[in-house]
């Protein structure tokens, strides 16, 4: 985990699927210019466990590496991911 004065970078973690969720549903209009089309499932927390253990699998076979921001306000608020 990385952190600054007012966000915090985290790693992929199953934990987090419910924040995630909530990210991609407050945010669904916004993205959708820049994001492929998403089936409603991607939208729950379920699929984002999924979605979240499997970026694990990759960044402990160094395939590949997700993080998420979080402001230091709130930390149980996703804001962004990179």
């Amino acid at each position: 985990m990385l952190q600054t004065e007012n966000l915090r970078l985290i790693p992929a973690a199953v934990e987090l699927a419910e924040a995630l969720a909530d990210y991609y549903r407050r945010n669904r209009a916004f993205l959708r210019p820049f994001e492929p089309e998403r089936p409603e499932i991607y939208f729950t927390v379920d699929y984002q466990k999924e979605l979240l253990a499997k970026q694990m699998k990759d960044a402990e076979e160094k395939t590949d590496f997700r993080f998420y921001l979080q402001p230091i306000e709130e930390p149980h608020r996703i804001i962004g991911s990179i």
